[in-house]
């Protein structure tokens, strides 16, 4: 029988109409056992949207059929709040017409749940509005705090940038013979020796030719030439020379040191280009986030519906089915609520790994034994499987180590066309026992081996049908780093994938080698 969630958000403020008391009362104990603390329950819609904005709920279970104001009138009343004042609305209806169920959604509403309200779906249902709302208001106050810190960090910008523009610029006077007749302190800190001149701060052969055409060419008309320059402490600087001749023929020079505004444009330049990648890593996580909600609640759904339907069946049909047909609908029913075991356990298991209490209890294995055991319970969906296994004693969890084996097959029938054979290999190397779960799909492209096994990261060759979680290969790696081994992909030659995992081996082996094969 699959648990119910406990409350992830205890102290979020549920906000309940219904015109129906019980089902209000009932709702309000339902979410209480389960570990929400704020419940308020109204039978009356308008008493409770005078209370809205003092509530400022998180979440708002709503009846759609009410004798004062249905609800399609609060939800109307809900949507038109602030954004951040809007809490998701699920709407709760005993009709179950299609038009309702599209006309409340086009309206606003963020789910759907029809009477009577089963008690896991209600829970499922309430967790993941919950979670959606704390994820939108964290990404908003990240939002908040990227902007100030564009802001400010544009504000320091724009302050260097207007203290180099006011500071005075380096200026050197030339006599008609190029000599250095005045040099103001900034210049005096580019030139190396004011009696050399200007042209010996130029150490490029052409730079130094091409300025002292334009200085025997100085007229009243401005003329500018960038060089480097070479100052007094042997620095290099890039500098816009500008040349004007005046009326005494005098050559006034201008250094503008352009060094500095390169530098300040090119950090303008490197920070704009973090708060952009600051900014596409936040869509990526939210576009993450996204997909991973869609394919848990595919992969939660399909199964639940499943149980749902069958329980239905033995509870209005037991007396009348036959003994065959009672024991088909039983293991069904099993089967579902074991897949739904599963995934709970893998959610559970990646929420521990990522906080760090996730432990092992190891002993000793034979580590063949394991991967045959794991192959019996995966589902090869029409994939014949060859195992090639030398014997090897580790010292592992098995239960751990088996999920391990069968997540990586199960990896390898989703990313390959039914038909396609799956060979897993064990083998002894020095002091590790190495498996190789060998695909010939269409392999993992080189940009995304370094994050395959992250959490929620999907292949590329996912069938719509077919999503998967992202999280099977984080399980894989987080399961195997626990053991001290590590976990990596790598193309198989002639095409396809080979995913690896490695974990250290006890001493002494086994009897005998393994060799099998298994249709799909």
């Amino acid at each position: 029988m699959t648990s119910t969630p406990r409350a992830e958000w205890p102290d979020a403020c549920i906000l309940v109409i219904d015109d129906e008391p019980l089902i209000c009362r009932v709702l309000e104990q339902v979410l209480q056992a389960h570990g929400y603390e704020r419940i308020a329950t109204f039978t009356d819609p308008l008493a409770a949207l005078e209370r809205y904005d003092e509530l400022r709920p998180d979440l708002l279970l709503l009846d759609l059929h009410m004798p004062q104001l249905d609800g399609t009138g609060v939800l109307h009343q809900v949507v038109q709040r602030p954004v951040e004042q809007r809490a998701p609305v699920i709407i709760m209806t005993g009709g179950g017409r299609l038009e309702d169920t599209h006309r409340t959604l086009g309206l606003g509403a963020a789910d759907f749940l029809h009477k009577p309200v089963d008690t896991t779906e209600l829970l499922l249902r309430v967790r993941h509005q919950l979670r959606e709302r704390r994820l939108r208001q964290e990404l908003a106050r990240q939002n908040e705090r990227l902007e100030a810190l564009v802001e400010e960090r544009a504000g320091e910008l724009a302050l260097l940038s207007r203290v180099l523009d006011e500071m005075p610029l380096p200026a050197v006077v030339l006599t008609p013979d190029h000599r250095v007749r005045f040099a103001n302190s900034r210049a005096s800190e580019l030139l190396p020796d004011e009696g050399a001149g200007l042209l010996a701060a130029i150490p490029d052969p052409h730079d130094r030719d091409q300025v002292a055409t334009k200085l025997g060419e100085a007229s009243a008309e401005p003329c500018e030439h960038t060089v480097r320059i070479v100052g007094s402490q042997g620095q290099r600087r890039r500098a816009r020379v500008e040349i004007q001749q005046a009326e005494d023929e005098l050559i006034t020079v201008l250094l503008h040191d352009i060094e500095e505004q390169e530098r300040a444009r090119e950090a303008l330049d490197r920070a704009l280009s973090r708060e952009r990648a600051s900014v596409e890593r936040m869509r990526a996580l939210e576009e993450l986030r996204t997909n991973f909600l869609t394919a848990v609640s595919h992969e939660l759904r399909t199964p639940l519906t499943v149980v749902l339907g069958l329980a239905e069946i033995l509870h209005r049909h037991d007396g009348e089915l036959e003994e065959a047909r009672r024991e088909d609908l039983l293991e069904r029913l099993e089967g579902n609520a074991k897949e739904l075991g599963e995934l709970l356990d893998d959610l559970l298991d990646l929420n521990r790994l990522a906080a760090g209490s996730r432990t092992v209890m190891t002993e000793q294995h034979e580590l063949s034994a394991l991967v045959l055991e794991a192959l019996e319970e995966v589902d090869a969906d029409q994939h014949p499987v060859e195992v090639d296994a030398e014997p090897c004693d580790v010292k592992v969890e098995e239960v751990t180590i088996r999920r391990v084996v069968a997540n990586l097959v199960r990896n390898a029938t989703i990313h390959t066309p039914p038909g396609t054979q799956i060979r897993v290999e064990l083998r002894r190397a020095d002091d590790a026992a190495r498996i190789a779960v060998i695909d010939r799909g269409p392999g993992v492209p080189d940009e995304l081996k370094a994050r395959i096994f992250d959490r929620f990261e999907q292949g590329t060759s996912v069938p719509s049908h077919k999503p998967g979680t992202g999280i099977g290969l984080a399980l894989v790696k987080g399961f195997v780093e626990l053991h001290g081994g590590q976990a990596w992909v790598q193309d198989t030659p002639g095409g396809g994938a080979t995913f690896v995992v490695e974990l250290p081996a006890a001493n002494g082996v086994g009897r005998s080698h393994i060799r099998t094969s298994q249709g799909g």
